[in-house]
């Protein structure tokens, strides 16, 4: 495990952002009530109808944080947290036929769903370097107070 974490650093992180998105909903799931009609009984309509606004603020609080500590790829992390939209389209486009015949349009929307969190990973990678170099500064400072 330890030459596998050599090799990939962030593999293990980014597998854990592809849980996560899909926990983060399911979990919302259970606070929002959201009541899903019955004649679209499918789980990209459960994905769909319960990313609301504060689960998209979620999303977002989520993607500051792991620029800030993590500082992986935001174009990964977004892919990784929302992975779990189109997966599920082409599943069902395998066992229900005739479903998601609209799919480039689904991607399309899918890619803004994660498009906020690709921006925050990068707020949160730049409040991370601006941080870094104040650091450093100060440090440079109190050892050359003449300067």
């Amino acid at each position: 495990m330890r030459e596998l974490n050599k090799k990939y650093p962030g593999l293990f992180k980014y597998l854990l952002l592809g849980v996560l998105g899909p926990l983060t909903i399911i979990i919302s799931s259970l606070f929002q009530n959201i009541i899903i009609p019955k004649e679209q009984q499918g789980f990209s309509y459960f994905l769909n109808y319960n990313f609301t606004m504060p689960v998209g603020t979620i999303f977002f609080i989520t993607g500051v944080l792991i620029g800030y500590f993590w500082q992986l790829n935001p174009w990964k992390v977004g892919l990784c947290l929302f992975l779990v939209f189109p997966v599920t389209a082409f599943i069902e486009i395998l066992i229900y036929r005739g479903s998601h015949n609209l799919i480039p349009f689904e991607l399309l929307i899918y890619f803004l769903y994660a498009l906020p969190c690709i921006i925050a990973v990068y707020i949160g990678k730049y409040i991370s370097q601006q941080r870094a170099k104040r650091k450093e500064k100060g440090i440079n400072q109190v050892t050359n107070p003449g300067t």
